[in-house]
């Protein structure tokens, strides 16, 4: 009996183990991105608000950018942007190492982050004058 329980157990850990990574293991046209974590971000005259990014390993994710500054401000994040996979590669720019948002400006990139770890953000134009943030995944 006591082996049935231990069974039922490592059942239930891994069908939860199974739901918790809903977008491990499939392709960006397989998920349902409709259910991705919305993050919000502002870039305002030479900062991002804001400037600590968290996101969760092998999960779709809603990255919504927008440009509140008076000013054109990039979202440079080139190692994130190379260890993620991208609904639409085409949202970044051609060496898909960041966006450019003019001011007003917004836009929403859809991505599943593939490996965990501590990433730099700078904006190319304005990293000068502290311009500068941290995207962490889990």
């Amino acid at each position: 009996m006591k082996g049935l329980a231990l069974a039922f157990i490592a059942i239930a850990i891994t069908a939860a183990g199974a739901l918790c990574l809903a977008g491990a293991g499939k392709s960006a046209a397989q998920i349902d991105w409709s259910k991705a974590e919305p993050v919000r971000v502002e870039l305002v005259n030479y900062e991002f608000v804001p400037n600590e990014l968290r996101f969760h390993h092998d999960l779709p994710h809603r990255l919504r950018l927008l440009n509140a500054g008076q000013d054109g401000h990039d979202f440079t994040a080139p190692e994130f942007f190379a260890s993620v996979e991208l609904k639409e590669a085409a949202v970044l720019n051609e060496s898909r190492s960041s966006v450019f948002l003019a001011p007003g400006q917004q836009t929403e990139i859809y991505f599943i982050p593939r490996k965990a770890g501590r990433f730099a953000l700078h904006c190319a134009d304005h990293d000068w004058a502290g311009m500068t943030a941290t995207i962490t995944v889990e």
